[in-house]
């Protein structure tokens, strides 16, 4: 990481610059920030995959720092745009997006990965549960304004709270997902008494209990 510290520099000031430069260069184009920044990250992953520090084996540890970092920040930014009240009339489009529509998701995206794409059945399920969430970044140019405007419409606040709570709601998955395959790994099949204890254990009690939200356990 120490002899690519000024590369890893230069490439975080491009990434800075095009995020200010972004709204006077493409004002007038069907264009998003977001979908910029994607495509950059394409680009450094095609090119730039012998670079050690992008390496994810050589500096996982840095890597998932400052992964958690920039999900904090955007979770935080997607929160405090909210000035909506709390209340179950305006927050019941959300919590149908987070109970209902979310795991009908990931249980289609595991099907799809299984049966399609020919996943294991651990991979499948990490697969429904890594895309099936709202992502707060990528789905910022649609939703509700700077905080304190008010007027918030039911579209972009139901929008705005579901991407700032579901990843803490995926995480029951992962480690399901996480449970299949260490299952598999060692020989065995997963059983019902496994998925009784992943509810018990990864949903009842380190969502419920513990508050849910983005939590990191």
């Amino acid at each position: 990481m120490i002899e690519n510290y000024n590369l890893f520099l230069l490439v975080c000031g491009i990434a800075f610059l095009l995020g200010a430069l972004f709204p006077i260069i493409f004002k007038r184009t069907p264009i998003s920030l977001p979908m910029l920044q994607v495509s950059f990250g394409l680009l450094m992953g095609y090119w730039w995959t012998t670079l050690s520090f992008l390496d994810p084996m050589n500096n996982g540890l840095i890597i998932e720092k400052l992964t958690e970092i920039v999900v904090l920040v955007s979770l935080v930014g997607a929160g405090i745009k909210i000035d909506t009240k709390l209340s179950w009339q305006l927050w019941r489009p959300t919590v149908r997006l987070l109970l209902i529509t979310m795991p009908i998701g990931i249980f289609a995206m595991a099907v799809l990965g299984y049966y399609a794409f020919g996943l294991s059945l651990g991979a499948a399920i990490l697969l429904g549960a890594v895309l099936a969430p709202t992502d707060p970044v990528l789905a910022s140019s649609i939703q509700v304004g700077p905080p304190n405007t008010g007027r918030e419409d039911t579209p972009r606040f139901t929008l705005t709270s579901e991407a700032g709570l579901n990843d803490g709601l995926a995480f029951p998955f992962v480690y399901l997902a996480i449970k299949i395959a260490e299952a598999f790994s060692q020989g065995n099949s997963f059983t019902l008494e496994m998925l009784w204890s992943w509810f018990t254990h990864d949903v009842l009690w380190k969502l419920v209990l513990a508050g849910g939200g983005d939590c990191r356990w």
